[in-house]
């Protein structure tokens, strides 16, 4: 019977691919994912600019290609255009503003600063690569691009969609489960999600970020805000300098484990969910100064595995989670609410509280303790 299923699904696949499957006007248009990847880079007096790595996507039409984050005339935002040579080789021109958070920033340059700069890329019909040239001075950091072209979610689907109309109903999830797996791979290319998931960290390197962001992570906030402080000071003496530089690094480690946070989420989830949530925290961090210093923003994200969690300052985004099912989650949330509607005595809806808070709040409490915030 099994093996019956997997033969209908390749035979649907096949009639898919030959419904779906249309001539374009060059062999490159379409839908892009593109992951621009900006290394952590010392400036000349011997701060370090934080790594970042942004997601976004991109649709090339008659071998022209546009991608564009956030909206024009706001801080942080960026656009890639460019033509594609049929031979696959492209000049792509990046064009940008800073970003209110200047340690993302080379030479920690004031916000909604215009920059541009070129990228040299290459191309074949599902994949490209690229790299920055010509950046100007206040951003000379090299930033590496990787492209992968969405070529299967309409096929995946309309297999789904015939398996359903012939009541094929559990070989339709496991296609559409593996059209999930082939888009974390357009999101985050690298190792297959169940490898990115199950392994432990494979270098030593990981293991020892993931070890510091472990023992720094309830004094995030608070290192966020000592960070920002003592970047604007100037002069600075030597033991100041000295701490920022341990700042810097703290403050990475917490984007490496953002990163990671992404990834699970691109894969447990959503890459178009792991995007929104980079593209909200990063326009968040810009903006909650003007809107309320003394504000913050908890995101949080309840997928099959975890509860996860993103506590937004203006200084840092702090990642966490509590390992409880969605499932389990939604069950206590629902005990809560009966508890209330059929008045139940006080202790046991306190104690359905206490356990609630523990796990949305919990993860994050001793950040919000040190932050304070008023909003």
């Amino acid at each position: 019977m099994k093996c019956a299923s997997l033969i209908a699904i390749v035979l649907a696949l096949q009639l898919a691919q030959n419904v779906v499957a249309a001539p374009t006007v060059t062999a490159f248009d379409g839908t892009w994912s593109i992951a621009l990847n900006a290394h952590e880079y010392k400036n000349p007096d011997g701060s370090m600019t934080l790594p970042s790595v942004r997601y976004f996507r991109a649709k090339i039409r008659d071998g022209v290609l546009h991608g564009e984050i956030l909206v024009k005339g706001e801080p942080n935002w960026y656009a890639l255009d460019g033509k594609i040579a049929t031979n696959g080789m492209a000049n792509l021109r990046a064009s940008g503003l800073t970003g209110k958070n200047p340690a993302y920033s080379s030479l920690k340059l004031r916000p909604n600063l215009p920059y541009q700069y070129e990228v040299m890329a290459s191309f074949d019909n599902r994949h490209g690569t690229g790299y920055s040239v010509n950046n100007p001075p206040g951003r000379p950091r090299v930033r590496i691009f990787t492209f992968v072209k969405d070529t299967v979610a309409d096929v995946y689907r309309h297999v789904a969609d015939l398996l359903v109309s012939q009541g094929m109903f559990a070989e339709s999830e496991q296609v559409l489960h593996s059209l999930k797996q082939k888009e974390y791979h357009n999101f985050l290319p690298g190792d297959s999600p169940d490898a990115v998931m199950d392994q432990a960290p494979q270098t030593a390197y990981d293991q020892k970020w993931e070890d510091r962001f472990k023992a720094i992570h309830d004094q995030l906030a608070a290192i966020g805000q000592e960070y920002s402080a003592l970047v604007k000071k100037a002069p600075r003496t030597d033991e100041e300098n000295q701490r920022l530089s341990v700042l810097q690094s703290d403050l990475a480690t917490a984007q490496q484990a953002l990163q990671q946070f992404y990834r699970e989420i691109a894969m447990i989830g959503s890459p178009e969910r792991a995007n929104a949530l980079q593209e909200s925290g990063e326009a968040l961090m810009q903006n909650l100064p003007t809107i309320d210093p003394g504000a913050v923003v908890i995101e949080t994200v309840a997928l099959p595995d975890k509860y996860r969690v993103i506590l937004t300052t203006p200084d840092v985004q702090i990642p966490a989670e509590y390992a409880i099912s969605r499932e389990e989650l939604r069950k206590k949330a629902f005990a809560f609410r009966e508890a209330i509607d059929s008045r139940a005595p006080e202790s046991e809806i306190k104690s359905l509280a206490n356990g609630l808070y523990q796990i949305l709040i919990g993860p994050i409490e001793k950040n919000l303790e040190s932050y304070r915030p008023k909003t």
